[in-house]
């Protein structure tokens, strides 16, 4: 079995989304809204559906384009 390349520019590039996506929702949850980050809940599962989303699609174009790791 293949170890996994955790520094590839997909992973780390991901990776990156997910935390300042995440970070700049709650944080302007925080700010803005009175309720507090509760109601900003929805919108991270949606982002964070997305990030996982785009890492897939950038794993099945490289299995199409035949460069996937074995």
């Amino acid at each position: 079995m293949k170890e996994r390349d955790y520094g590839e520019r997909k992973f780390i590039a991901t990776l990156a989304a997910s935390f300042l996506g995440t970070g700049a929702l709650f944080f302007g949850a925080l700010v803005e809204v009175p309720e507090g980050y509760w109601v900003s809940l929805p919108a991270f599962f949606i982002l964070q559906g997305a990030v996982v989303a785009s890492y897939n699609g950038a794993n099945l174009r490289q299995a199409q384009n035949g460069s996937a790791p074995r």
